[in-house]
């Protein structure tokens, strides 16, 4: 029950709060922030119902202004979902300024009824920045401040009179609640933070074991074809005469399979060097999909497997990176057609969407769908099948493991 409680709770902090490009830190980076500014707006909303209990109207108004600033900063952030840095600094720099006036029109640091501890929450909230290096001027800003507010203290003349008895109640409640507060962001930050080197070290280790899976399925990819090519060479130079025409096609089919596996070991390399560059021309990709899915005709019928194009426009015109594109839908292609028994059928849908879907950005895009009859990929698969090296079971006749990882860096 907890943990449906929990994946519940992500999955409407991550509708709320997540952009494209997240990853798991800026995702607690956010969700750190955000609770920290919800938690400043509902706590200065109870300080201002207790400043008007007490009939101090003056600092009602200045609590008023302090939820305001805190609504707006989080509509504005909820509506950009983005430059939570920024969101950060405004926010403990308020925090900062607020005290300080708060401490000045209250007559200084020891009659400010714990104003002072509002600019200090800032400073230890700075500690789960995700940047801290770069906040630390928020540290001076605050020591400024209370410097300037221990000089300035003979002269100043407090707006807002507390009694002895309501300043050291006042003094000790937010010196608590900024200890508290404190305690349980610091707190969630660093149990996440263990919680993603926990599964950072599960993702190493099974990439490990992948990769090593994924050099003896490699080792298979070749050394099949070249047992073929190696045997038809042998059949050849025994009996020259003797069906040449035909060992010449499974030697040039077996060559290019090899040639197509060089390629695609050689884009991997060249993509996680980030080397691989993309050269857009301007075409019409319906026409260039149809001409993909043809070669992949003498291939399917080798299995009886029939093949299908349907787009619901005639021509797209669009800026596209031909040779990437046959790779990502080629890769497509051939995982369903390697994983459709004979007889089966394998469909290649095109359609212009007027917005994608989240979680990527808005605007006009291209839906390429690779449908067929066969297996499929369980449930259970689904998040890491794009991974490198992963594969679904133990097929080591079936792939490398990189055709779909390759075909998601395409994209």
């Amino acid at each position: 029950m907890n943990d449906l409680r929990l994946q519940t709770w992500r999955q409407w902090r991550n509708a709320a709060i997540y952009a494209p490009g997240d990853d798991e830190e800026v995702i607690l980076s956010k969700t750190v922030w955000g609770g920290i500014a919800v938690s400043s707006l509902v706590l200065g909303l109870i300080a201002g119902m207790v400043y008007a209990c007490m009939h101090f109207m003056f600092l009602v108004y200045l609590m008023a202004v302090f939820c305001g600033f805190f609504l707006v900063s989080l509509l504005l952030f909820l509506r950009v979902r983005a430059h939570t840095e920024w969101f950060f600094i405004s926010t403990e720099v308020f925090k900062i300024l607020f005290s300080f006036v708060a401490v000045v029109f209250t007559g200084g640091i020891l009659n400010s009824g714990g104003f002072v501890f509002l600019g200090m929450a800032g400073i230890f909230f700075a500690l789960v920045f995700p940047r801290p290096e770069q906040v630390r001027f928020l540290l001076l800003l605050y020591l400024g401040t209370v410097s300037l507010e221990a000089i300035l203290q003979p002269w100043l003349r407090p707006v807002v009179q507390f009694s002895a008895g309501q300043n050291l109640v006042l003094f000790v409640l937010y010196f608590m609640v900024s200890l508290l507060s404190l305690y349980f962001f610091v707190r969630i930050y660093v149990r996440e933070r263990v919680r993603f080197r926990q599964v950072e070290a599960e993702k190493l280790r099974a990439l490990d074991h992948a990769r090593s899976q994924f050099f003896s399925n490699i080792s298979h990819e070749f050394r099949t074809p070249l047992t073929v090519i190696l045997g038809m060479a042998d059949q050849i130079r025994e009996a020259p005469s003797r069906h040449v025409a035909e060992k010449a096609v499974l030697i040039r089919r077996n060559g290019k399979k090899l040639l197509r596996l060089v390629g695609q070991l050689l884009d991997l390399s060249r993509l996680e060097a980030g080397a691989l560059s993309v050269h857009y021309v301007q075409s019409d990709v319906v026409l260039e999909l149809k001409y993909l899915l043809e070669s992949f005709h003498s291939l399917a019928e080798a299995k009886n497997i029939r093949l299908h194009f349907s787009s619901a426009s005639e021509e797209i015109w669009m800026d596209f990176d031909p040779e990437k594109l046959e790779h990502l839908v080629g890769n497509l292609l051939d995982n369903a057609i390697k994983y459709t028994p004979a007889g089966g059928e394998v469909r290649l849908e095109l359609e212009r969407l007027p917005s994608s879907p989240p979680p990527l950005e808005p605007g006009p895009c291209l839906l390429i769908r690779a449908r067929d009859t066969g297996i499929g990929i369980p449930p259970q698969h689904w998040e890491r099948i794009f991974d490198r090296y992963y594969q679904v079971g133990e097929w080591p006749t079936e792939g490398a493991g990189i055709g779909l990882a390759m075909a998601r860096e395409y994209a």
